[in-house]
């Protein structure tokens, strides 16, 4: 939803109607399960969308080739670094590919005809600090440091009750962010987060609040980067491999992240292309 509702946003701007369709995988963040489908459905009514999976539109945005062989247009957004390893299998079948830049593609060897630099709309959101802790009941004087909950994989090499400890005599109050996958083992003192808001995106809101970010090789240094918080996150290099380390980089958002404005720039190409 945090790439799908700004693009949406925009389109519905503009006099296009805009019609949500569902898949279902059975994963943890599976749309159609119901505490998930709750907050979905909160989404589409107050963006004023409409859900109908009877409908297929003349042109389609889905994620890494989910719904490709759907009879329209197919633009294919992409998510985090997914497609190094998804975009191989639906290349053939959608008409184009929206990538947060060209770098990106070339870094992974991605470079195709289909391929448009437009940007990643996930990042086309306004995120009001007051609004945040408000929502999730978090005292605006204070300063907050946020942990990136490590892969049960790898949390043994991560001593997060040490770095909490030493987080909280610094003067920050340590808060954890984790996915459904991922459970929290519960820390006296410290609030855990999972993702309670699908958008604006729970990960996003809390790295925008926070003074510090602590990583744990997560792609979360994506949007760290992109909300100009790259100079406030340590990272723990604690992956079995390495990934986006020139995101470490001073100047990082100039030299590789995506366009901004992307929802206006995949609009502008739809109806430049297709009306």
């Amino acid at each position: 939803m945090r790439y799908f509702v700004p693009l949406a946003a925009e389109a519905k701007k503009r006099g296009h109607e805009v019609v949500f369709r569902f898949s279902s995988s059975g994963k943890y963040n599976c749309p159609r399960l119901s505490h998930n489908y709750k907050q979905c459905k909160e989404i589409i009514e107050k963006y004023g969308f409409v859900e109908d999976d009877n409908v297929i539109g003349d042109i389609c945005f889905v994620i890494e080739g989910i719904g490709r062989n759907l009879a329209c247009v197919r633009y294919s957004l992409t998510y985090m670094t997914d497609f190094m390893f998804l975009m191989d299998d639906y290349e053939l079948d959608v008409d184009h590919i929206v990538m947060p830049s060209e770098y990106f593609a070339k870094k992974f060897n991605k470079v195709s005809p289909k391929n448009l630099y437009l940007g990643s709309p996930k990042y086309d959101v306004e995120l009001n600090s007051q609004d945040i802790f408000e929502k999730y009941s978090l005292d605006k004087d204070k300063r907050y440091a946020l942990i990136i909950y490590p892969r049960s994989r790898d949390l043994g090499k991560f001593d997060i009750e040490k770095i909490c400890k030493e987080l909280q005599e610094d003067n920050f109050v340590p808060i954890i962010k984790t996915r459904g996958k991922d459970p929290i083992r519960a820390i006296p003192d410290v609030r855990g987060f999972s993702d309670e808001s699908w958008f604006p995106h729970t990960t996003m809101e809390l790295i925008h609040i926070s003074d510090r970010i602590i990583n744990t090789g997560s792609t979360m240094i994506k949007e760290a980067v992109m909300l100009d918080k790259g100079d406030a996150v340590v990272n723990y290099n604690i992956k079995p491999f390495t990934l986006l380390e020139e995101l470490y980089e001073n100047g990082a958002k100039q030299k590789y992240m995506p366009h901004t404005n992307a929802s206006k720039n995949i609009i502008d190409h739809m109806e430049e292309n297709y009306t």
